[in-house]
């Protein structure tokens, strides 16, 4: 969340970010505020809740090993057109992408010259 926000300045100053987690939006409300208060750092992504797990499932990144129902984390890359264009999918929920494989993704969304 924090490398996302961060990027929102530069590389991803034309992206749509969209964070979409199982938990309701009180749980997402209280976690924006303790980013808030404890990193100083405003989140401005689209939070949206997934406490079914429709998106979950309909991008196949249902973690069935987990205790409780959760997804894999998971960034997706959609173009405009509703097409992925790139994904990043990890096991280890401490593991993200670098911003060069972000920068690289986005780049696929600028059209050719």
């Amino acid at each position: 969340m924090l490398q996302l926000q961060r990027l929102k300045s530069t590389t991803l100053a034309e992206v749509t970010v969209l964070a979409i987690a199982p938990d309701p939006p009180e749980k997402t409300r209280e976690m924006i505020e303790k980013v808030r208060s404890s990193k100083d750092v405003v989140l401005t992504h689209r939070f949206l809740s997934d406490p079914n797990l429709r998106v979950t499932d309909a991008y196949g990144i249902r973690n069935a090993g987990a205790k409780k129902p959760i997804p894999h984390p998971t960034a997706v890359l959609v173009d405009r057109g509703g097409r992925e264009v790139w994904r990043f999918t990890e096991t280890d929920y401490k593991k993200r992408p670098t911003d060069d494989e972000i920068r690289a993704a986005v780049r696929k969304l600028q059209p050719a010259k």
